[in-house]
């Protein structure tokens, strides 16, 4: 599974919210299979099919945010889930947790 992190996302309009899913859904070669929402850390972690590229539809996510200074976006190297502890691994020397 491939997973791209969106922080701060919680904080932005509505409206911004509903015009980046439909952007979304106009990608071609990302299936969204998923989507989670983390309320403590104000974010949004999107779940790429296997055959998605993650790199291309990174790239045109930070486009879309690239107004929204608050707004971070990157790709997923792992995600990890115990009990109420949730992990994003950027890469080997980067992770963030998350209470739940």
């Amino acid at each position: 599974m491939k997973f791209i992190y969106i922080k701060n996302y919680l904080k932005i309009p509505r409206e911004e919210k509903l015009k980046f899913f439909r952007l979304v859904g106009e990608f071609s070669g990302l299936r969204l299979r998923n989507q989670k929402v983390v309320l403590s850390d104000n974010s949004l972690i999107l779940e790429l099919s296997d055959d998605s590229n993650i790199d291309i539809a990174v790239e045109k996510i930070k486009k879309y945010f690239s107004q929204l200074k608050q707004i971070e976006v990157c790709a997923l190297k792992e995600l990890l889930l115990e009990q109420d502890l949730l992990t994003l691994v950027f890469d080997e020397n980067n992770k963030k947790r998350i209470k739940l």
